[in-house]
């Protein structure tokens, strides 16, 4: 089902992302039930709205802040990727 006008709605986990400087969507803590999805979206749209910075003197992570990258225990993470890729993936 799509509920239009699709222009209204604001996606938090691509905002979020964003935010962070992910290129894919990370977890906001919720565990996909509803009471716990809204609150941990609550959260994170504070803390977003709190700043981190601006774009030009960003402040660094928290601790427990989501950093960009793949995710932990999987085998992205032990993937090592050579510094000229990372390079060429970038531009």
């Amino acid at each position: 089902m799509h509920l239009e006008p699709e222009d209204s709605w604001y996606c938090l986990m691509e905002a979020y992302k964003e935010w962070v400087g992910s290129f894919r969507w990370l977890r906001l803590g919720g565990r996909h039930r509803a009471l716990g999805d809204s609150e941990s979206a609550r959260r994170v749209l504070i803390r977003m709205s709190k700043g981190r910075g601006s774009t030009f003197t960003p402040t660094a992570p928290a601790e427990g802040d989501p950093v960009p990258g793949p995710p932990s225990g999987t085998v992205l993470a032990v993937t090592e990727v050579s510094p000229t890729r990372q390079r060429v993936q970038r531009e």
